[in-house]
């Protein structure tokens, strides 16, 4: 496939971020863009494929997203196909967009030549959860109240926008969706032109929900899947008839372009499903599959039984490569 931006559709930076519209569209079709994704917008001009897009981003964002390169513009097109053309050959033509226009290069201090820290951050909205999952470190679930109200975390996003050069924000809880300002949190972020994440079971997340969250332009949301099996997802979680709703969310929010990842727990009793929990996440859409070896026996409501020896850390280390996930922390007590 080679890519072209429509005519009739228009790119445009504001202060804050990129503004794309159809002007031959009945309908308003004005949505806001993240600075990279309006970048490979810019740069389908009807002369180059994926592959060649991609080699044109710096490959160190894939780090900050948890996907490749080019799996990011794959995405991009997706989303936004609608205002694409596809080229069976590549036509000759010089771009209608500098791409360099729409990156949003954060200000440095004038004084010593920094950055504002943070660059990034990180928001636990609230420590409410629907599920209560056996190993959860901060002890969330449903019975534990809100933390800061909307207008509260409204200000967090201000401050971060406004007296520091952060770029991104990672939204966590608890389940961070139970916030009742959850949307606007996230908008709020987008409309400061920041990069919005954001962590959660997937319960919650109805086909209403990934339509709002592609018209946000959410950069990546990483899911937690602790089993391709439902009767140990529902052992772990402590809950019931929810395997179906997260695979359902999964399988949806890719579906609509929206890159994501799974996440999930690994213990003496799961172990040996490493693998095909692996092969179920990336048979749903997720781009990468991150497994949990933490020790979580002497913190929240982890228990002894939820550890991993030594002898089964070495098994899912060992094979951690050649079947496709990575392994966070390393067995460190958290």
């Amino acid at each position: 496939m080679i890519p072209q931006l429509k005519n009739t559709v228009e790119l445009r930076r504001t202060s804050h971020c990129v503004i794309m519209r159809d002007t031959k569209a009945s309908a308003s079709t004005e949505r806001e863009l993240a600075p990279l994704e309006a970048v490979v917008l810019a740069l389908c001009d009807g002369s180059r494929d994926v592959t060649a897009i991609a080699g044109l981003l710096p490959e160190t964002l894939a780090k900050e997203m948890s996907v490749t390169i080019e799996q990011y513009v794959r995405n991009v097109l997706e989303r936004n196909k609608n205002c694409l053309n596809n080229c069976e050959i590549p036509i000759s033509g010089s771009n209608r967009y500098n791409p360099a226009d729409f990156l949003f290069i954060p200000k440095r201090q004038s004084d010593t030549g920094r950055y504002r820290s943070p660059i990034n951050a990180t928001l636990l909205l609230t420590y409410r959860c629907n599920f209560h999952c056996v190993y959860c470190y901060n002890n969330s679930g449903p019975a534990q109240s809100e933390q800061l109200g909307t207008s509260d975390w409204l200000e967090v996003i201000r401050q971060l926008s406004e007296e520091t050069d952060c770029q991104s924000i990672y939204l966590s809880g608890g389940e961070p969706l139970i916030h009742p300002g959850f949307f606007e949190i996230l908008a709020a972020g987008r409309r400061a032109g920041m990069m919005m994440d954001f962590t959660t079971n997937g319960s919650l997340i109805d086909d209403e929900a990934v339509q709002r969250l592609v018209d946000l332009g959410i950069g990546y949301v990483r899911v937690s899947l602790d089993s391709p099996y439902a009767k140990m997802h529902h052992q772990l979680t402590q809950t019931k008839d929810t395997f179906e709703k997260v695979t359902h969310a999964i399988e949806a929010m890719a579906k609509a372009g929206i890159t994501l990842g799974t996440k999930g727990i690994l213990y003496d009793g799961n172990y040996k499903d490493a693998e095909e929990l692996t092969r179920f996440a990336h048979s749903l859409g997720a781009t990468d599959v991150m497994l949990d070896a933490y020790d979580c026996s002497n913190i929240g409501r982890g228990k002894s039984d939820i550890t991993m020896s030594e002898e089964h850390y070495a098994v899912v280390e060992k094979h951690k490569e050649d079947i496709g996930y990575t392994i966070r922390n390393n067995r460190r007590t958290v």
